[in-house]
This record gives C-alpha cells, structure tokens and sequence, in this order.
C-alpha cells in the first residue's frame, strides 16, 4: 500500500480568471487534469481536494477526487498561504483515513501539461 497522499488544493474566488479551476480546457475541466495525472501515476494512495467551494468539490469528484471536507474561510481568502492549506489538507487526511503518509505530493491545478510520469 502506498504511503503517499496527492492534495490539490483549489479555492474558489479566483480573481484573474473567474472560476478558472472548473473553467473547460479542451473540453474538460482545467481541475480534471491534475486529478487524472495524479490518478494514473500510480504514486498515491490517495487523491484529496482541498476546496471552499461546493461547485469545485462536485466537479473534482466526478473525475476521482476524494473530497471529505470543506475548507475554512481562514484557509481560503486572497491572503492565505498555500502551506497552510496544504498542511490542513494532510492533517485532516491523516486524521480520516486513520495512518500517517510519510509523502505529501502537491498538484496546482493550473499545470494540465504535466505528465504522469513527471
């Protein structure tokens, strides 16, 4: 079993690109790609989304995201780090599926180039 967790971290309120995680690229989704590479590299035992954004957590699990959490409005402003974001997504990952990941692998979702063997 896998010891690695995949969080991809999303929030709402984009302010260049209006809704540009769910905004279609080639016919998909822009958050689908990093969702899908994560999915086919084989190296997580897990794929989390980490939202503050219903539409966003419905389109994330539609292409195989695990989205158990909503994110806080503290973690989700114009002036919130992404670490922090990112550490509460593995916290709270840890917690919900009762172990520890000894990896955390982070996916923007705005890299739909990226490969899975990268």
């Amino acid at each position: 079993m896998s010891e690695a967790l995949c969080t991809i971290c999303a929030r709402a309120g984009s302010k260049g690109v209006k809704n540009k995680n769910i905004k279609e690229l080639c016919g998909k989704p822009l958050i689908a790609y990093s969702i899908e590479q994560a999915r086919a590299c084989g190296l997580f035992e897990h794929v989390v989304l980490s939202t503050d954004s219903d539409e966003i957590a419905s389109v994330a699990i539609k292409y195989g995201a695990e989205v158990f959490f909503k994110r806080g409005a503290e973690l989700a402003s114009d002036a919130a780090g992404k670490i922090p974001a990112i550490r509460d997504a593995f916290l709270r990952s840890e917690k919900h599926f009762g172990k520890e990941f000894k990896y955390l692998v982070d996916l923007d979702v705005t890299s739909p180039l990226r490969l899975p063997s990268d």
